[in-house]
């Protein structure tokens, strides 16, 4: 019907079944007849097979009415359901993406040259083709489609840039026919990858080309020329061979396809959402994780960069692009590996964010200081390799669990072997992996001591202990901060040891209790690690020539004794009665420079009080040890 309600074109015509209880027909109207403002009036007659022929009628009076518009949007395709009227041949199939990508632009289903599979590594032409279009007197007609690509190439092929030094060996572009015409390669606003390589044996040597890695999920915009009848199709085409770049040649993927009059403008600035921490510590000697952003935007993201601070880089680097996650759309990832090093370099960078209407978000702002990564050595030593135990202690595979024993005790401890640590270091922390369920009455901290056992502190968690047992003051532990209620699954509870950089100090894990502990009571400790962080070439340990009090002292039967030595030297230890006479000796060998330990035998001696002498280049040290029974 026209402006005024008058009938220009009526008549009936049947509808095809599509699958299940989903039928479909066009309107078999031409297109260029409709004017602006013109409706389409209609009814659904359904009949079924029965002898009565049996009818339902939608709407059951009047009609439905859909007004025609000149501008907006003429067609759209989300390819989730099948009647999206493309045709394809070759490679292109559609269904859920289960490649190397793993997500779709939205919904689950996308056109692409093999949805779980990578493409052909042989010559070989693909194409997915759109229905006729009938753009007869219509002017600012755009395709608008998303797609996602990785294809062989040879060099760094930038998205969104005109890549002339690199070479494409795969990939793919649009291509129209007007009337009738010839098939011609169309250019979209932003432009293809590059050319694809005349060299190559592939159908569309030398022509333009989306090609190499897309970095995620892109927005192109195609004007297309008017025309009773324009033909739209999308052409992929290989080489014989994948030997090149690419990340798993998984190929080119197309979704969110659409047809429209107008291009809607967007003002809004992107949204970060999450960024890398302020300040991160890298080993020298070992990979930086991956930087990870997340972001969003009301159209789509076009580029995350991390844009290098060359103010306060000391290292020789270019600003990174980011990637789309294989499985997230609004996460982003890079890895970040400098041509060259040393320990106190930094990077200095800012997240850049930007949509494809160029708006962009930059955090930190230009007037906050940058996000770094600091380059250290880092030394990892464990705690637990030499450990005396007595209460509840028991080994637990490579850690420790204290339990119930059947028994009340009072404390039950776990001495660790003494530590030099680093005198060098910028950061200085213990990290203890552990778990436990420790009911009213049980709880548990660690000590510290920086004169061999002789006194100890609570040492302090970075953030702080959860509780204060509170017991009787006759308690040994009464008033300490502890752990204690339930902590079930593994936790790294990090503890800042740089007070004490240069010194030797031991650890001890107390536990404390005012009964027998329950069969469902525990402390397990995984590891015990001892983390240290310099700008400095080497982790500086200042080994002092010591010799520990032995632990425990009396002793029955074993003891433990440690000793540092300061360089390499010939070790002899003797043990001596008390009128000096030598009974025997337990160590005589060369060692290395840094603390040692060892299990003294004593299972022979009779009770009383003997002497340990510890001897290593030129220099002697000696103890008092004594014997119960």
């Amino acid at each position: 019907k026209d402006l005024e309600g008058n009938v220009q074109v009526a008549g009936d015509f049947g509808m095809s079944y599509v699958s299940g209880s989903t039928y479909e027909a066009f309107v078999p109207v031409a297109a260029e007849t409709l004017q602006e403002g013109w409706s389409v009036n209609y009814s659904i007659l359904a009949v079924d097979a029965s002898a009565a022929a049996n009818q339902t009628r939608s709407p059951a009076a009047g009609e439905h009415v859909t007004s025609v518009t000149l501008s907006g949007s003429l067609l759209e395709y989300d390819f989730e359901s099948g009647a999206d009227q493309l045709v394809a041949d070759g490679a292109w199939e559609r269904g859920p993406v289960a490649n190397l990508l793993q997500v779709a632009h939205s919904g689950e289903r996308v056109w692409g040259t093999g949805v779980a599979t990578s493409y052909s590594s042989t010559t070989s032409l693909s194409t997915l083709s759109l229905p006729p279009l009938s753009l007869q007197n219509l002017t600012g007609v755009h395709l608008v489609f998303w797609h996602w690509h990785d294809t062989e190439h040879e060099g760094p092929v930038i998205p969104g840039q005109v890549n002339f030094a690199s070479k494409i060996w795969d990939g793919g572009n649009i291509k129209i026919s007007v009337d009738g015409g010839p098939w011609e390669v169309i250019e979209p606003e932003g432009g293809y990858s590059g050319t694809l390589d005349a060299s190559a044996v592939n159908p569309l040597a030398g022509e333009r080309v989306f090609g190499g890695y897309s970095y995620g999920w892109r927005r192109e915009v195609v004007e297309l020329p008017g025309g009773a009848e324009v033909r739209v199709k999308f052409e992929f085409g290989s080489d014989n061979g994948n030997s090149e770049e690419s990340l798993a040649f998984a190929g080119w993927f197309i979704d969110d396809l659409s047809i429209v009059t107008g291009l809607d403008s967007d003002d809004t600035q992107p949204t970060i959402q999450e960024v890398p921490p302020e300040s991160y510590t890298a080993d020298i000697d070992l990979e930086v994780p991956p930087i990870i952003v997340k972001a969003n935007d009301e159209v789509g993201i076009e580029s995350v960069i991390m844009l290098i601070d060359t103010d306060s880089t000391t290292v020789s680097m270019r600003d990174v692009r980011l990637a789309m996650d294989f499985s997230d759309r609004e996460t982003f990832f890079a890895n970040i590996a400098p041509a060259s090093v040393s320990s106190g370099d930094q990077i200095a960078y800012r997240i850049q964010v930007r949509d494809f209407d160029g708006n962009e978000t930059v955090q930190p702002g230009l007037s906050e200081a940058p996000l770094r990564i600091v380059y250290k050595t880092v030394l990892v030593a464990s705690a637990l390799d030499e450990a005396v135990a007595t209460g509840y202690w028991t080994a637990d595979g490579g850690g420790w669990r204290a339990i119930s024993n059947g028994t009340e005790l009072e404390r039950s401890a776990l001495v660790l072997e003494p530590l030099t640590l680093p005198s060098n270091s910028d950061a200085l922390f213990l990290d203890l992996r552990h778990s436990f369920t420790l009911a009213p009455g049980v709880a548990s901290n660690i000590k510290v001591s920086t004169d061999d056992g002789a006194s100890w502190s609570v040492l302090e968690p970075v953030e702080d202990y959860p509780s204060t047992f509170v017991v009787s003051e006759s308690h040994p532990m009464s008033g300490e901060a502890v752990f204690n209620g339930n902590q079930e699954s593994s936790v790294v509870t990090a503890f800042d040891l740089q007070p004490y950089r240069g010194a030797q100090i031991r650890l001890l894990l107390d536990l404390g209790s005012t009964r027998e502990l329950s069969v469902n009571e525990y402390w397990s400790v995984e590891s015990v690690l001892v983390r240290s962080e310099s700008t400095e070439d080497e982790v500086q340990q200042d080994f002092e020539f010591t010799l520990n009090q032995n632990y425990p002292n009396p002793f029955s039967t074993t003891t433990t004794i440690s000793y540092t030595i300061p360089e390499e030297s010939i070790v002899r230890i003797g043990v001596y009665d008390a009128l000096g006479r030598r009974v025997f000796v337990s160590v005589f060998s060369t060692q290395t420079a840094g603390p040692h330990t060892f299990t003294l035998d004593g299972s022979d001696l009779s009770p009383g009080v003997y002497f340990i002498r510890l001897i290593a280049g030129g220099l002697q040290l000696s103890k008092t040890i004594v014997v119960s029974r």
